[in-house]
């Protein structure tokens, strides 16, 4: 199995076809991000916001 664990991996992803599998893999960055960088690093913070924007992205074409 591919480690998502990049960022280019996880730009990947959703050009894939597979954004759910995308927000799951920033749910797992972020859980590590936080344990090992803390809730305020800058690339913590830069995962959860972009797990918002993949959240809301998925939830549209759930609603197309």
């Amino acid at each position: 199995m591919t480690s998502w664990r990049s960022s280019s991996g996880l730009a990947f992803r959703p050009r894939a076809g597979d954004p759910a599998g995308a927000v799951a893999a920033l749910k797992e960055l972020l859980t590590d991000r936080r344990r090992v960088l803390g809730a305020d690093h800058p690339e913590t913070l830069a995962t959860r916001h972009h797990l918002v924007q993949w959240r809301k992205r998925l939830s549209k074409s759930v609603s197309s």
